[in-house]
């Protein structure tokens, strides 16, 4: 058996189970011809089964929403072989064969487009249709050429002698449609992809140049620059439409991309700080002057014209971008029915028109005078912004209340944002280098990304009381590092000797996850240690009396040993997490230590003296926690802040004792 199968396809929603081109049931065999796209915002797979079940193949291609693409498959199953192109991509090759007997494809089935198909009645399911558009589609008794699949896939119009069993034609003469499907006619011209270099948005919001450029900037795009007199009309014929929502007693529409120089009477760029290529600008209105640096294009009464305009105008910013915005949207749990993106689509209401890739909607609804979501699936399910100013829009940190999703909570906040995997998103939708975050600078406009910085996220049921869990039935290792900074005092006819130490403590916590760590452990403070179970020293002399500890100064950090986890959108903040068991905590203590040394002064001072101090973990069993020594080959250290101490002081301390125990 030959088959050659051609479709031209576009998505405007995935479906959630895979878009299904062509799904054919037959001899019980659900399976028995199914083409398939599988689509994912981060991977794209064409999928072809047969033959109950025995040939599952896959190709990954690149597949977009809201843009056509041309497929063609063939595949012969005697030969076990098949050939695939779709857009530019060409492949041939084996079909994956499961069992060595002959293919075969049951007869006395049911074909459909657009819809899996699980029996002959039908057996449809909304999670395995298309939503979006088939057009050409053509299936032939035989393995076409590759040169007729490969310029079918690059958009041509191939010929054959061949004739298609199954085709589209004006009067879908061999296909009957049923359901919410329409027909229509179109030109092949217009199913081809041409690149653009420039999707605008109009956000219709009077704003002044600077918030202007800014509402462009947290959507990833630029303030709009035509260059060129064909471009400046198609624009201006693009936007007239909210001439009378953005014009004002200026008289124009919307700011422009460049910026003026008094000084040298230039106008340059904000993309780029270059001279302007092309410009229209008015007699009388091309020069920038101190109280008119910025520019803006006229509106109906003034069209195409552009004007220098003083930059604390308010205007309407028109959004330009090089690819169809994408946003991201984090602080759902992972029972919501929402979508996790969304991508910027025309318009709703005179508004732009969020939309995600399976099933929601974020529009402007006009009756409560906010932004709204809809559920294309579910139409239980509804969401409401709490917008804070008229002009809001739902990029950022926003609080929304919910009705029939599955989080169980009415009210939540959610983070939209067009910023990258590497950045920090401010709560007013800015983006910054996620280096820059909690780095004890501020640098978001509303100082948001020095605020929630804790270091440590101590979980719910956490106790300060209680060691870290205890790995493979084995104590809690705290390692000791110990080292002597100085001798304040020895009182020999007292018994008495005070030192000041540095002390380090070593242990991790797998109950606990760690955010934003860095290479340099002294910018890993933790902020409130009294937060987190800290080990506890207990100090004895040699006559095993405790010496008296006083304290100097305290702080907790942590060592980044480990990288951070994968990414988890269903916290709201952008925040890398570390884990506690990979990556150490260390307690660093100053202290003035007091003790009593049992000197030996029968030749004194022709002597050597032996002090000893004993370090145990206090309030916690050895079972629980245990106490080691930082490194096996490490001692005590001691430095002498004078270096003509006395030769027998010297003496006396060399042989000075410490004990972990």
């Amino acid at each position: 058996m030959q088959v050659t199968l051609c479709v031209r396809y576009r998505l405007l929603h995935s479906a959630e189970k895979g878009n299904p081109l062509t799904s054919y049931f037959a001899g019980n065999s659900d399976n028995e011809i199914f083409l398939i796209l599988s689509w994912k915002k981060s991977s794209q797979l064409v999928e072809f089964h047969c033959c109950q079940g025995r040939v599952v193949m896959r190709v990954a291609v690149n597949s977009e929403l809201y843009r056509w693409h041309h497929v063609c498959l063939a595949f012969d199953l005697t030969t076990r072989k098949y050939w695939l192109a779709h857009d530019d991509l060409y492949q041939e090759g084996d079909l994956p064969v499961t069992g060595a007997e002959p293919l075969e494809v049951y007869g006395r089935g049911r074909l459909v487009l657009g819809q899996e198909i699980d029996n002959l009645h039908g057996g449809m399911s909304y999670h395995q249709s298309i939503h979006g558009d088939v057009a050409d589609y053509q299936l032939f008794e035989t393995v076409l050429d590759p040169s007729y699949l490969k310029e079918y896939a690059r958009c041509g119009s191939p010929s054959t002698d061949a004739q298609p069993l199954l085709f589209f034609d004006e009067a879908m003469t061999v296909f009957s449609v049923e359901g919410s499907a329409n027909v229509s006619q179109v030109l092949l011209r217009d199913l081809c992809h041409v690149e653009e270099s420039n999707k605008l948005f109009m956000l219709p919001e009077k704003l002044d140049f600077q918030s202007s450029r800014e509402a462009c900037a947290m959507m990833k795009g630029s303030m709009a620059l035509p260059t060129s007199s064909e471009m400046n009309k198609e624009i201006f014929d693009e936007i007239v439409r909210f001439n009378d929502v953005c014009v004002e007693a200026y008289g124009t529409i919307y700011w422009l991309g460049f910026k003026g120089v008094a000084s040298s009477g230039q106008w340059l760029t904000l993309e780029g700080n270059t001279t302007l290529s092309w410009d229209n600008l008015a007699n009388g209105y091309d020069t920038p002057e101190e109280d008119q640096l910025c520019a803006s294009v006229g509106g109906a009464d003034f069209p195409l014209i552009w004007y220098s305009t003083p930059c604390q105008y308010a205007i309407c910013p028109l959004c330009n971008f090089t690819a169809t915005p994408a946003f991201r949207v984090r602080g759902l749990c992972k029972d919501s029915q929402m979508d996790r993106s969304l991508f910027l689509l025309g318009y709703k209401n005179n508004k732009p028109h969020f939309q995600g890739p399976l099933y929601v909607s974020v529009f402007w609804e006009e009756e409560n005078a906010t932004w709204a979501v809809t559920h294309r699936a579910e139409e239980s399910l509804t969401a409401y912004m709490e917008a804070d100013a008229a002009n809001a829009y739902p990029i950022g940190l926003r609080t929304w209340t919910f009705t029939g999703d599955s989080c169980g909570v009415s009210q939540t906040s959610l983070l939209i944002t067009a910023c990258g995997a590497s950045e920090y998103t401010c709560s007013d939708g800015g983006c910054i280098p996620k280096a820059k975050r909690c780095d004890l600078a501020v640098d978001c406009s509303d100082q948001s990304d020095e605020l929630n910085c804790d270091l440590a996220l101590v979980p719910p049921g956490y106790s300060v009381e209680m060691p870290p869990p205890r790995a493979q039935d084995a104590p809690v290792p705290v390692r000791l590092a110990v080292e002597i900074t100085s001798v304040r005092s020895i009182d020999i006819l007292g018994f008495k000797m005070v030192i000041d130490v540095i002390l380090k403590l070593f242990w991790r916590d797998s109950r606990l996850k760690m955010k934003n760590l860095r290479h340099d452990s002294t910018s890993n403070k933790v902020q409130d240690p009294k937060k987190l179970w800290l080990p506890k020293l207990r100090v004895e002399d040699g006559s095993r009396s405790l010496a008296d500890i006083f304290p100097r100064s305290e702080s907790l950090v942590v060592l980044r040993e480990a990288d951070a986890i994968p990414d988890d959108d269903t916290n709201l903040y952008e925040d890398d997490e570390y884990l506690g068991s990979a990556n150490t905590l260390v307690l660093n203590l100053v202290n003035t230590i007091d003790f009593t040394c049992q000197f030996q002064l029968r030749q004194y001072p022709f002597d050597t003296q032996r002090c000893s101090l004993t370090f145990s973990l206090q309030d916690v069993s050895s079972v629980a926690a245990q106490l080691l020594k930082f490194a096996q080959e490490e001692a005590a250290s001691i430095s002498f802040p004078n270096p003509l101490a006395p030769l027998f002081l010297r003496r006396a301390l060399s042989r000075a004792g410490l004990c972990v125990n």
